[in-house]
Formats: C-alpha cells, sequence, structure tokens
C-alpha cells in the first residue's frame, strides 16, 4: 500500500513576521478619540465607544467598556498585535485582534478577561509582512522511502497536466489523480492528512509567559525567566511550552506549574530549577504531561510530601523522554518523582543525585511508585540516587506494585520493592510520537 501525504498549508507560513510599525500615543489618544485611523498604510485602528484623553492615553473614565480593534491595511498581512501599558506590561495577541478593555475599580484594563495592567495604552505595536496571503490549501506529496517515488505524478481537479510530486496549493475537497510509470504493482493508495504545525507566541517575561498560558496559547521562551508566581493550567485542550533552550527558575518558595485534569502540557527542551514547594515543586500532575529534552534541577518540597520535583497523581499520566533529573529532594516517596496512582512512561531519561529523607528504600531515592495502572521505564540511567538523606543507595522504590509495569534497558538502577519481587529485562527500545497531543503513542519493545 502506498501513502499519499496532503499537508495543510496556507501562504503566510512562507513569510517570515516582521515589525511593520509602531503606534505611539501623541497626547490625544494616538491621534483620535472615535472611528478609524491608518497608521503608515499600514495598519488602521478603531475605537469604538466613548474615548477621551486623559495623561496622554486612551482614558478609562467615560463608558465601562471599549473596543479596540487593528487590522491590515491593503497589500499587508497582520499575523499578532503587541500592546503596552503606561506601567509597563505588556499584551501580545495573535491576530486577528480585538480586545474588549473594561474599566474597574482602580482603573484596571482587562483585555478579553485578562489584566494587563493600569490606566491605560501608550504604544502598539503591529507585527506581519507586507503581501497577502494565499488561500488556504494542501501540498500533496509521496513518503520518502516510497518505492519508485520520482515516477509518481499527480493533478488536481480534471483541468491540468500531470505534475511532478510534491503538488503545491490543492484547494481543500478537490479531486487529486495520480500516475505511476514504473514496474512495480500497485494495491492501493491512501490519502494521510499531514498533522500541521503549531503556532508559538514568543514570550520574554514571566508577565507575558502567563497571559499567554491562561489564554490557552502555545509559548516559545526568548530570554531564561524568573517565575513569581505558580502558574496553573486547568483548561481542556492542549499546549506546548518550548522552552528552547532556556530556563524557568525563582527566587520564592513557589512551584513552577500545576496541571489540572483535564489539560495536556508538553514541555520541551526547557531547564526548571530551584522550585520548593509542597508535593511536585516543578510540575504537580493530575492531567497529562510530555517531558522533551528537559532538565529539572535542585528541586525540593518544604514539608513532608513526596515528588522532589515532580508529582504525578490522581490518574496522570506522564510520558518523558530524553529528560534529565537532578539534585532534587524530597521528604517523602520520591527524591525526584513519586507516581501516585498514576502512569508512568520514560525513554532515555537520567537521574543524577536525588535524594528522599525518608529512611526506607522502598520510598525511592529517584523514582517513587505508589500503585498506578502503567509504569513503562526503557532505557534510563541512574547514579548517586539515595535514600535517608545520604545514607543509602536507592534509585526505584516500589511502595505498592503497579497494575502493569515494563522495566528494561535502565543502568545502574538499584530497585527496592515493600512488596514483592520487580523483574527487569536486560534490553529494550521505545518510541515516544506526540506530534498529536490528543492521541499520544508510547510504543515499546523489551527482552
Amino acid at each position: 500500500m502506498l501513502v499519499l501525504l496532503m499537508t495543510a498549508v496556507t501562504g503566510a507560513w512562507a513569510q517570515t513576521e516582521t515589525l511593520l510599525t509602531t503606534i505611539e500615543s501623541t497626547g490625544d489618544n494616538f491621534g483620535f478619540t472615535s472611528g478609524s485611523k491608518t497608521f503608515d498604510n499600514i495598519a488602521t485602528v478603531t475605537f469604538s465607544g466613548t474615548v477621551h484623553n486623559d495623561n496622554d492615553e486612551w482614558g478609562w473614565y467615560s463608558d465601562p467598556e471599549r473596543t479596540l480593534t487593528v487590522t491590515a491595511a491593503e497589500g499587508y498581512t497582520i499575523t499578532r498585535v503587541k500592546f503596552y501599558t503606561d506601567e509597563g506590561s505588556a499584551f501580545d495577541e495573535e491576530a486577528p485582534f480585538e480586545a474588549i478593555l473594561v474599566y474597574d475599580q482602580g482603573s484596571i484594563a482587562k483585555v478579553n478577561g485578562t489584566s494587563i495592567g493600569q490606566w491605560g495604552v501608550n504604544k502598539i505595536e503591529v507585527y506581519g509582512y507586507a503581501g497577502t496571503p494565499e488561500p488556504a490549501g494542501y501540498t500533496v506529496s509521496m513518503p520518502q522511502d516510497t518505492p519508485d517515488a520520482e515516477k509518481w505524478t499527480a493533478r488536481a481537479g480534471t483541468d491540468g497536466t500531470y505534475q511532478q510530486l510534491p503538488l503545491e496549493g490543492v484547494a481543500q475537497g478537490a479531486q487529486v489523480s495520480l500516475k505511476y510509470a514504473g514496474a512495480k504493482k500497485v494495491k492501493s493508495v491512501k490519502a494521510v492528512k499531514k498533522a500541521v504545525a503549531p503556532s508559538f507566541t514568543e514570550v520574554t517575561t514571566f508577565s507575558e509567559l502567563q497571559t499567554a498560558l491562561s489564554a490557552g496559547k502555545n509559548v516559545k521562551l526568548m530570554n531564561d525567566i524568573v517565575c513569581t508566581a505558580e502558574i496553573e493550567i486547568t483548561s481542556n485542550g492542549a499546549l506546548t511550552i518550548d522552552g528552547n533552550g532556556k530556563k524557568l527558575s525563582t527566587t520564592s518558595e513557589i512551584r513552577a506549574f500545576k496541571v489540572g485534569s483535564s489539560a495536556t502540557v508538553a514541555f520541551k527542551d526547557l531547564t526548571l530549577t530551584g522550585f520548593v514547594s509542597g508535593g511536585g515543586p516543578a510540575i504537580n500532575n493530575s492531567g497529562t504531561i510530555v517531558l522533551d529534552g528537559c532538565t529539572i534541577s535542585n528541586c525540593h518540597v518544604n514539608n513532608t510530601n513526596g515528588g522532589g520535583a515532580i508529582e504525578n497523581k490522581s490518574n496522570g499520566k506522564l510520558y518523558a523522554i530524553n529528560t534529565t533529573f537532578s539534585g532534587n529532594y524530597s521528604g517523602e516517596i520520591g527524591g525526584a518523582i513519586n507516581n501516585y496512582n498514576s502512569s508512568l512512561y520514560m525513554s532515555g531519561c537520567t537521574f543524577t543525585n536525588n535524594y528522599t529523607t525518608k529512611s526506607n528504600a522502598y520510598f525511592g531515592g529517584a523514582i517513587g511508585i505508589n500503585r498506578g495502572s502503567e509504569v513503562r521505564l526503557i532505557n534510563c540511567a541512574f547514579s548517586g540516587n539515595k535514600y535517608g538523606t545520604n545514607t543509602g543507595t536507592n534509585d526505584i522504590g516500589v511502595y505498592y506494585k503497579p497494575t502493569n509495569y515494563t522495566i528494561a534497558g535502565c543502568t545502574g538502577a538499584t530497585i527496592a520493592s515493600n512488596n514483592g519481587d520487580i523483574t527487569t529485562n536486560t534490553t529494550g527500545t521505545a518510541t515516544l510520537d506526540y506530534s498529536d497531543l490528543s492521541n499520544i503513542s508510547f510504543t515499546y519493545t523489551a527482552e
């Protein structure tokens, strides 16, 4: 069977986003108080509702609700709009942009229900590119490993000639015809719609990170960021946090993330360090989380709870590949991870110098397992993990066995079980596919 890939595309993806124009307050609300005005022949700003001038900003003391919209002038495409309040905070919103700015007690500006600061807006940055987007369409191609791929041609619809693949700009719903000029026998052809890469909001401050995540947006870190409060992600749906090699840290005793039971969050190429709280100071998870190429270090509980870095609980699911846990400690089960009545899937992860202060080895210097439906640990490496602070060597502690488990190809692992022996396998392989966060796949073998 041959597979035909159809990848959804838009013209905007081929363009590079740039700062098109900056609109600053001139003492009279960007030069007008109602209606619309076009700036630099690029962006049109529209105010609805009553607006008045006060301290060189868009005032807040008349109508309780006003609307600001920013649209592209002819020949331009806006991808996002960022505006700044007079107290220095910023709000970044993907276009088309519509902000409902509401006067509240203390003159708090609220954008789509999120507080962004006091008094008013004094600068707007418009990002995008010159030109208009091409209509949405598909690129039709064959996978690289297709036999005789170069001997296939295609056309969209009944008009036009057959062209060499890939076939660009195919409209949704159009009939695609194929021709094969080779000698092999073709049994069937299957069309597959390839997943569309998610868009990301770039963030440079904790306020921007918090605001974007609360709005349900994927984020990409552009700087190391110091966190000043816990970020709780509870809404339905899936988010991706691309650390971009950057670091989240804190100078306070706070947790980094709390993930609710209906949320799915992927953490990629991110370092979390120095967080301190009750169970799971880096991530307290009751939903589904993915860790890909992350580092979690020097986190610990400030009480007797378990999970010095992560607490995976309440039927949560934790998937991790190529992630390092080092220098974390807890006051109970799991110096780095407490897996309580949940599922744990890990491949190629490293655990170094984590510990629990509990004096029993089955509490787990690196990973503590207390029930759960599935635990799969494949090709993970353990060294220097302890229990009883620094008195006994132990890596994996099993307080109660999970329903199903596999430990395969793990190096340096010492295992202590409170209720029966734990069998291990010498070798194993595993693959994690989270390209579709609504359908995460962890496949493995063990021998």
